[in-house]
């Protein structure tokens, strides 16, 4: 006999809406991605973590009320990374801890540029789901 468990829905994170608001934030999340999926294949790219570190803060402002631009499910070990842009920064809200990345702007297209494309060559894409922009 197989058990089944059930999950509380509260347990379960809804994703942002995809909206014209964040397309920079959306950017870091997928050099996020890319960057982690680089790391699992055991494919060299630490240039993007140390420059990606470099912008961590161990104290961050209260993290906004609204919905993130972008989230980052497999960021910070698993805990995941909420992004926001807000004022020519892009700021990234470590679930469950007060530290997090102060990232302005003009640095995230360099960022971006230096995490492998890995084999899908960049052609990596959110999906939608009932309106919930998913990027993993």
């Amino acid at each position: 006999m197989i058990a089944s468990v059930e999950r509380p829905l509260a347990t379960i994170r809804q994703m942002p809406p995809l909206t014209p608001a964040g397309p920079v934030a959306r950017d870091l999340a997928m050099a996020c991605l890319r960057y982690e999926s680089a790391c699992w294949r055991g494919e060299a790219a630490h240039e993007f973590g140390m420059r990606l570190g470099s912008y961590w803060k161990p104290e961050m402002p209260p993290a906004p009320s609204s919905e993130p631009d972008a989230y980052s499910p497999h960021g910070a070990g698993g805990r995941g990374i909420s992004w926001f842009e807000k004022g020519g920064e892009v700021l990234g809200y470590i679930t469950g801890r007060r530290c997090g990345y102060r990232i302005p702007v003009t640095a995230i297209a360099g960022l971006a540029r230096c995490v492998p494309q890995g084999p899908c060559n960049g052609q990596i894409s959110p999906i939608t789901i009932d309106s919930r922009v998913v990027i993993h």
